[in-house]
């Protein structure tokens, strides 16, 4: 990909995408009663915002139109951080809902690891490489919690 703006629009996609998703998810925890996980949800909901409208703003400021979405080219089976609207059910318990966001986190670090490594871009390049960091730290803090639910040290501790 050595297009700054084709790169953005792809973002754009996958925060929008993302905060539908904990939005939806975080409406399913609160209604079963998990408001611990609900909070997250929206927190994360809210990130995935500002973080679109930070990469709409860049976006802009490039000069160049952002493709449409069914202009972007998505490598593989990565169209992102999706998780299907199926397994968004009312039924699902809190450690589902955190590992399918977990799962769909680590999709997009990969993403966007991916582009980083593949691209001739400087700048996108740049850009790549720290979204991957802010999925890894969206995944931390996603594990952290699931952890939690499970009574169970993260993965990411250090403790002994």
């Amino acid at each position: 990909m050595d297009s700054v703006t084709l790169f953005l629009a792809h973002a754009i996609a996958l925060e929008a995408e993302s905060a539908e998703r904990f939005e939806t998810l975080a409406g399913v925890m609160h209604d079963a009663g998990n408001f611990t996980v609900a909070l997250l949800f929206r927190q994360m909901a809210r990130f995935s915002r500002i973080h679109q409208a930070e990469i709409q703003d860049h976006a802009e400021g490039c000069g160049e139109p952002l493709p449409e979405e069914d202009g972007l080219i998505w490598l593989s089976d990565s169209r992102s951080e999706l998780v299907a609207p199926a397994d968004l059910t009312v039924d699902i318990n809190a450690a589902a809902a955190l590992d399918l966001v977990i799962r769909s986190e680590r999709v997009a670090q990969g993403f966007y690891a991916g582009i980083a490594k593949t691209t001739d871009n400087p700048a996108i390049q740049e850009l790549a490489e720290e979204f991957a960091l802010e999925e890894a730290d969206h995944v931390m803090r996603l594990e952290t919690c699931l952890a939690e639910q499970l009574n169970e040290e993260p993965p990411h501790s250090m403790a002994s």
